[in-house]
């Protein structure tokens, strides 16, 4: 029968295509790579009953297409991904689920972001602080003021702030991957009105 590999690789596209997954992380034992991009921030996350839902940010190579997600995590928020290099634009957010499929998808909107930066090979990029929350409810219609705010039936997927805390954020990333010091580190901020 042909239809039944037919029906697999339908199948199996949907489903690769609709997953979740986290931009290659950086140990803090790594050394500097001058091939590729380490992209770095804080993202925090306040979860209430979250029930294995998890929040990412999504960036698009615009010279690829290709999606890097980077996760929120109340232990460890901090996070340092390795790239590509190109030109990337921060799009907007995620609601995951404990399965990795994507839930909701939100785009930023709006002038209170840079939107997309040129990610030389080599280089160090801070893409801003941001706070974020994960919240299971039912019944629950969320009218805060927020930066942004998604809801499911059961799940509320919203970033609620984020700052440009370059100076701060950098000092941590330095202590703790010291191996990275030898790049100079540039935020997405530099050169905004």
């Amino acid at each position: 029968m042909k239809i039944t590999p037919a029906i697999f690789a339908l199948v199996a596209a949907l489903l690769t295509t609709s997953c979740v997954f986290q931009a290659h992380t950086v140990s803090t034992a790594d050394k500097a790579d001058h091939h590729s991009v380490i992209l770095y921030g804080r993202f925090d996350l306040k979860q209430d009953f979250a029930f294995g839902n998890k929040l990412a940010i999504y960036l698009q190579n615009l010279d690829t297409k290709s999606m890097v997600y980077i996760f929120f995590d109340p232990k460890h928020p901090l996070q340092v991904v390795q790239v590509k290099p190109g030109h990337y634009q921060l799009a907007g957010f995620v609601g995951v689920n404990s399965s990795h499929e994507k839930r909701v998808r939100q785009e930023f909107y709006g002038k209170r972001l840079p939107l997309s930066f040129i990610a030389a090979a080599g280089s160090q990029i801070y893409l801003g602080d941001f706070q974020g929350e994960v919240t299971s409810v039912e019944g629950q219609v969320y009218t805060g003021n927020t930066v942004n705010t998604l809801r499911t039936i059961d799940s509320i997927w919203k970033v609620k702030s984020f700052k440009n805390n370059f100076a701060g954020t950098t000092m941590d990333f330095r202590e703790q991957y010291p191996k990275l010091r030898t790049i100079p580190a540039v935020s997405v901020f530099d050169g905004l009105n």
